[in-house]
């Protein structure tokens, strides 16, 4: 669970950071309504930075004595599921947001992100589903198959990304 935590947030922090530097590193903000989208912006990242942060306590902990802590591995997912949802919500108003005399470079990489993320919320909601059901499946086969699919997806982000990640 940690390592699908870990192998999903870099790509999420640096996407929005990119995204931050090529919609405003050389843009002015002088209207109000460019101010407010610089707003909308540097608070969406903070809301995915405070639900990674709960993603994060979802993670079960060993003890000193060898036992798990009580956390939930279906809240895990579920938190997954609603942190890929929230960011693809994120990217779409983004998306139409950013139609305003930007970049066409900030435009491309969201048309893949928005139906990456979209597909990981389902298959991380499915597998939360099927963990909450009072044993119904074993935890660990479905952390690898998660683990899996988050990899691809940060492989297929950076891959199919590069000119927007790299500039």
């Amino acid at each position: 669970m940690f390592a699908t935590f870990f192998i999903t947030i870099v790509p999420i922090f640096h996407g929005g950071d990119r995204s931050l530097d090529a919609k405003y590193l050389t843009d002015e903000t002088k209207s109000t309504e460019q101010r407010f989208s610089y707003i909308w912006d540097v608070y969406m990242l903070l809301i995915s930075a405070i639900l990674f942060v709960g993603i994060a306590e979802a993670i079960p902990k060993q003890s000193m004595n060898g036992k798990s802590d009580p956390a939930d591995p279906a809240q895990f997912y579920f938190f997954m599921s609603f942190l890929f949802f929230f960011d693809s919500l994120v990217l779409v108003v983004d998306f139409f947001k950013s139609d305003r005399g930007r970049k066409e470079i900030i435009k491309n990489p969201y048309k893949r992100w928005i139906p990456v993320n979209f597909c990981m919320s389902v298959f991380c909601f499915v597998f939360a589903y099927a963990i909450a059901q009072d044993g119904a499946i074993s935890v660990f086969p479905i952390s690898i198959i998660v683990f899996a699919a988050a990899a691809a997806r940060t492989l297929y982000d950076y891959w199919r990304s590069d000119e927007f990640m790299f500039p």
